[in-house]
C-alpha cells in the first residue's frame, strides 16, 4: 500500500501490526490441522515511486 499517496504515512506501524497479528493467527490455524509450526515473515516491498536512472541500460 502506498501510504504517502493516500497521506496515511502516520499509520505504517499500525498497519503493519495488525498484518502481522492476522498472518500469525492464520498459521497457527494451520498448524491444528497439519501437526507442523509454521513461521511468519514480513518483507517491505518497493515505495511505488519511479527513480531516475543511474548508467546505462543494455537490456
Amino acid at each position: 500500500m502506498r501510504f504517502k499517496v493516500y497521506e496515511a504515512h502516520d499509520r505504517v506501524a499500525e498497519t503493519n501490526t495488525v498484518v502481522a497479528r492476522l498472518a500469525r493467527m492464520a498459521a497457527d490455524a494451520v498448524v491444528d490441522r497439519q501437526g507442523c509450526r509454521l513461521v511468519v515473515t514480513g518483507s517491505m516491498g518497493s515505495i511505488g515511486e519511479l527513480f531516475e536512472l543511474m548508467g546505462w541500460l543494455t537490456r
